[in-house]
């Protein structure tokens, strides 16, 4: 199995979570962007990074950061997470 750094990218109205991580895990670089700031954030961490893939959580706003992110970036493989409602989410 390749091992290959990976970006996760949790993405919101007003700001994403963001970080990138290496083949064994260790986190390179973990921050909040701003996310009318995506496309610009994202690239230049791959540039600095080389990641080969983005995994992305399936909030609110992940198919609008998707289409974007798709646009400014094709070659860039995304993979959508789909994650558990959160408790404060099931009554």
């Amino acid at each position: 199995m390749v091992m290959e750094r990976i970006a996760a990218l949790d993405p919101g109205r007003e700001k994403c979570g963001f970080a990138v991580l290496a083949e064994g895990g260790e986190v390179l670089m973990q921050r909040v962007i701003e996310t009318a700031q995506l496309e610009e954030e994202v690239r230049a961490a791959r540039e600095a990074y080389g990641f080969a893939v983005l995994v992305e959580g399936n909030g609110t706003t992940s198919r609008e950061a998707r289409a974007r992110l798709q646009k400014a970036m094709p070659d860039l493989r995304i993979c959508l997470l789909y994650t558990s409602p959160s408790p404060r989410d099931r009554g």
